[in-house]
């Protein structure tokens, strides 16, 4: 507490003088003989009435200080369970890339934001071969493995901030590539390809390996989103009918 003159005041020291002045105002009171009966318990009263007063100004100020801090910490706790619901909204929880909800949404305002400005928007879409056999013989868990080391390698390579990596589910996934054409989507596909053929946890796994279809959407396409989605399944799947580990695109402009 601050007085006149910038002298500090501690609580300690507003009970010293709060007991100490009524004392010795009583000492003097009494030794020139100024207090009557009546005056002297006024006196007393208006002190006690004092120190309750202080008493309670500081249990209210305790309490105070106590329940901001209470809710700085609520509020501290709140923000990360948002965070983490945010997190588990958007991502696969078996392999940490986004899910398809969210993969559809970042995809539509992508496409927005290519019709606005003309640019290039490509998509990968990325099946392992293999894998199915793989599980049959290995079981769920050693298959759910593989399927968290391809998306940690496959996000390894992709070095932009906007590209997005997304589960379809089972063993699909899909890429977003913004401001990509079809070649650069194309040798995005094939570096990934190249990389599950040469990492040594797929080719330990019965030589598991990528097909990817690509497609891509320029100034000229009149499709949509999913339209462009359905392009690149349909170069998957021509990719998987002609055995799989290659790489097949279709540009819609064409």
């Amino acid at each position: 507490m601050n007085i006149s003159g910038g002298l500090k005041v501690t609580a300690a020291g507003l009970w010293v003088l709060l007991f100490a002045v009524p004392v010795v105002a009583l000492g003097i009171g009494n030794a020139v003989d100024i207090f009557g009966s009546p005056m002297l318990i006024a006196f007393v009263l208006t002190w006690i009435l004092a120190a309750a007063f202080l008493y309670w100004g500081n249990w209210l100020v305790a309490s105070l200080k106590q329940a901001r801090a209470s809710m700085r910490a609520t509020q501290a706790e709140l923000a990360e369970a948002q965070g983490q619901i945010r997190e588990a909204a958007r991502n696969d929880s078996l392999t940490g890339a986004a899910n398809q909800w969210f993969m559809y949404e970042i995809l539509r305002q992508e496409w927005g934001r290519a019709e606005r400005t003309g640019s290039p928007l490509s998509v990968v879409l990325i099946e392992f071969d293999g894998l199915d056999a793989y599980v049959d013989s290995y079981g769920d868990p050693a298959g759910d493995s593989l399927l968290r080391q391809a998306a940690e390698m496959i996000t390894g390579e992709l070095k932009r901030p906007g590209d997005l990596l997304a589960r379809l589910g089972g063993k699909r996934f899909v890429v977003v590539l913004p401001d990509t054409d079809l070649e650069g989507g194309t040798l995005i596909a094939e570096r990934l390809r190249t990389s599950v053929e040469n990492h040594s946890a797929f080719q330990d796994a019965s030589n598991i390996t990528l097909s990817a279809g690509v497609a891509v959407r320029t100034a000229f396409s009149q499709e949509n989103e999913r339209e462009l989605l359905e392009v690149a399944r349909s170069c998957l799947a021509a990719a998987k009918k002609a055995g799989g580990n290659q790489v097949l695109s279709f540009d819609q402009s064409a």
